[in-house]
């Protein structure tokens, strides 16, 4: 496994932002919601998400998150999920 480290800015948007946008458009993050939805533990999903974002917040300044690669496929792998 690759330790990669993705950083994504934006003045606009939070942490939580970012995590509802993965939600909708990064295909392993659909992927595990829609795997979580199914087990009943979608709202479990997006909470640890949300947790894990604003623990990876390398900024001071709102809207901008850098998030690990390994961190985010921990969590998804935990729904049952392929390593994205």
């Amino acid at each position: 496994m690759i330790n990669d480290t993705y950083y994504f800015a934006s003045p606009e948007k939070s942490p939580l932002q970012f995590i509802e946008l993965f939600e909708r458009y990064y295909g392993p993050t659909m992927n595990a919601v829609e795997a979580a939805q199914k087990n009943g533990k979608a709202g479990e999903l997006h909470t640890q998400l949300v947790e894990l974002a604003n623990a990876q917040n390398q900024s001071k300044d709102a809207g901008e998150l850098g998030l690990s690669r390994v961190g985010l496929a921990n969590k998804i792998r935990r729904y049952g999920l392929a390593e994205p």
